[in-house]
């Protein structure tokens, strides 16, 4: 993406679907006040292991999408949570319901 977009490149990052940033081939750094630091938007999940902090892929971002109902009332305190178990234990947010995961008492979006 390219000033030459016609716009801020900025602005269009954030006018973007999910499936269309998925399409790109782009990891993008922004700061979160939510989780107050730093954390990395990537494209594909092969960018993930290439940057220096944690990161979150298209399909991670539907999950916390999706998840937005679940974490409710206590929104940030709970995606904090979330992001603290994947940036210690390296895992991943997977795409699944608490009825179709294997340890049903277990969190089933942080693997």
């Amino acid at each position: 993406m390219t000033a030459s977009d016609g716009d801020d490149p900025a602005r269009r990052l954030l006018s973007v679907t999910t499936e269309e940033f998925a399409a790109m081939d782009l990891a993008v750094k922004i700061r979160s006040r939510i989780l107050g630091e730093e954390v990395y938007l990537v494209s594909r999940e092969e960018l993930a292991a290439r940057v220096p902090g944690v990161a979150y892929t298209p399909a991670e971002i539907e999950v916390l999408r999706r998840m937005r109902g679940e974490l409710r009332p206590h929104g940030a305190e709970r995606l904090r949570k979330i992001h603290e178990a994947k940036r210690v234990l390296g895992g991943r947010l997977l795409p699944e319901t608490a009825a179709e995961a294997p340890n049903a008492g277990e969190d089933p979006h942080v693997r």
